[in-house]
């Protein structure tokens, strides 16, 4: 299993989600891993910590994460062409 953080499992055995939705156990930039963790710790201080809120707060914003790093590792892609990335 790769983790995106404490809080972001990509790689799950068994989820709701199909298969095809799930990631390649590759390395994301630590810019982006960065990214995830400060939004982390924000949104939990943003809704003060009550447990309930923040993870509400973090599964409505999962979605647009695990998205965005599926675009990071189809840019990471060798076999991908200029013209694809830049489309991305």
């Amino acid at each position: 299993m790769f983790f995106l953080g404490p809080e972001f499992p990509f790689h799950l055995s068994s989820s709701s989600q199909p298969m095809s939705a799930t990631i390649p156990a590759r390395k994301l930039p630590p810019s982006f891993t960065s990214l995830y963790r400060l939004f982390l710790r924000t949104s939990s201080a943003a809704v003060l910590h009550h447990e309930a809120a923040t993870r509400y707060v973090r599964t409505l914003w999962k979605p647009t994460f695990r998205e965005a790093a599926l675009v990071v590792h189809k840019l990471q892609s060798p076999t991908l062409g200029a013209s694809e990335k830049e489309i991305l």
